[in-house]
């Protein structure tokens, strides 16, 4: 049997975080527009994604922003400190100032903001309230409320395997982009 330790243990569990935080947050939409330098000097409510000189505060004992590194033995995920160059979020940059991160704004990107999923998640997030757990219609909006932030980070590039003659290849390969060839039997 499981005996826990420790005193004032709480745990949390958070009701549809992800689809919440859809709802309730814009995204971004409309046209890309490029800048170089500090776009906050002309618009201060800039949104988009800023290459930034960031510069942790020294006193920090939980640092919250993050980027990659290469280790040398792969690609890991860092909260660094000190000062370092980085693509960033506006309003992680904005909430980080909070705590006292600096950043100097290099360049970036910025987009129009909309808050476009606010009936998509009421609809579905009412439709799973009103059903039961084993109800499939529960289970379904459950389904299609936690898919939808992952379906941002799917990759639009599909790979298609296809097998032909060595002849028929060269056509191919002048219309379509070849990520690899693996050659089998040769012998027609």
């Amino acid at each position: 049997m499981y005996k826990p330790f420790g005193k004032n243990i709480f745990r949390y569990d958070v009701n549809s975080l992800y689809p919440y935080s859809m709802k309730n947050n814009p995204m971004p939409i409309g046209n890309i527009k490029f800048f170089e330098g500090n776009i906050l000097e002309i618009d201060p409510n800039a949104y988009g994604f800023f290459k930034c000189i960031i510069t942790a505060p020294k006193d920090i004992k939980h640092p919250i922003i993050q980027t990659k590194f290469d280790t040398g033995n792969g690609i890991r995920t860092i909260a660094p400190l000190g000062t370092w160059t980085d693509m960033i979020f506006s309003e992680e940059m904005f909430n980080a100032i909070k705590f006292g991160y600096k950043f100097e704004i290099l360049s970036g990107y910025t987009f129009d903001k909309e808050y476009i999923f606010n009936d998509y998640v009421s609809d579905l997030y009412e439709i799973k309230q009103s059903h039961s757990k084993d109800d499939p219609m529960y289970l379904i909006s459950k389904l299609l409320l936690n898919s939808l932030y992952g379906r941002f980070y799917m990759s639009d590039i599909l790979f298609y395997h296809n097998i032909f003659y060595n002849n028929e290849l060269y056509d191919y390969i002048e219309n379509y982009s070849i990520y690899d060839i693996i050659p089998l039997d040769t012998s027609e």
